[in-house]
């Protein structure tokens, strides 16, 4: 084997890594890039009466408090079960430990209190986001720990959903999330700047090795003409002698 080979086949992988970042930064950047701040703040805040104003389907955004359910656990009215496990940062081997949402335990049905009069969910499938309450979190937290996360009655809470029936009030909702609809739109705007860090910095990657797999070649490449033209000088002198 020469010594460009390994060259070679060094810049290849690079090349080859390069290549697979590039594609991972792509596809992280598709799927979570999508601005959700924007696609937020075009959506029309309604209450009770003013989802009247609504055709089936529309989707909206509620703004108010949730209802007056009786508490079903640590002075929760709606809750999630988390548990902590580990998972690898981007980019590096490095685990940290992360709550992974569990069973979701709800009032049925639940509502929230608009300025306009209650809203009624219809589902019980939707997403949770920054629930303002937490029960029951070790004070050590380990993998396996588990905790509750929630919402007690009164909390203010601002709802994305679809709209059901408009002259019942009845939703279905697709995200709940804890606080303001400003606060909702701060949270989805700092979610896009995570997800546009995470493809830049795949994307930096991808490029500086696809890069250095490149310039490896270019610097092999000579090397083994070089060489090639070395044994076949060598070969050329050794036959020499016996030719004559």
């Amino acid at each position: 084997m020469t010594t460009a080979e390994p060259n070679v086949s060094t810049a290849l992988t690079n090349a080859g890594i390069g290549a697979g970042m590039l594609l991972l930064a792509a596809v992280v950047l598709a799927l979570g890039g999508n601005d959700e701040e924007t696609a937020l703040r075009s959506l029309p805040v309604v209450d009770a009466r003013g989802l009247a104003t609504q055709r089936v389907g529309a989707e909206v955004l509620l703004e108010g408090r949730i209802g007056d359910h009786p508490v079903l656990e640590s002075g929760l009215v709606a809750l999630q079960r988390q548990q902590a496990v580990g998972v690898t940062r981007p980019g590096s081997n490095d685990i940290r430990l992360a709550w992974a949402p569990g069973p979701v335990t709800l009032p049925a049905p639940l509502v929230v209190v608009t300025p306009g009069g209650p809203v009624m969910f219809r589902n019980t499938d939707f997403a949770w986001r920054d629930p303002p309450r937490t029960a029951g979190q070790p004070s050590l937290v380990t993998a396996g720990s588990v905790r509750l996360v929630g919402f007690a009655a009164g909390d203010p809470a601002t709802v994305r959903a679809t709209v059901i029936d408009a002259e019942r009030a009845e939703v279905r909702a697709l995200e709940v999330a804890g606080g303001t609809r400003d606060a909702y739109v701060r949270s989805a705007r700092i979610a896009d700047g995570v997800t546009y860090v995470i493809g830049g910095f795949f994307g930096l990657l991808g490029a500086g090795l696809l890069a250095a797999g490149g310039l490896g070649l270019r610097r092999a490449r000579p090397r083994a003409t070089a060489a090639g033209a070395a044994g076949a000088a060598g070969a050329a002198a050794r036959v020499a002698p016996g030719d004559r």
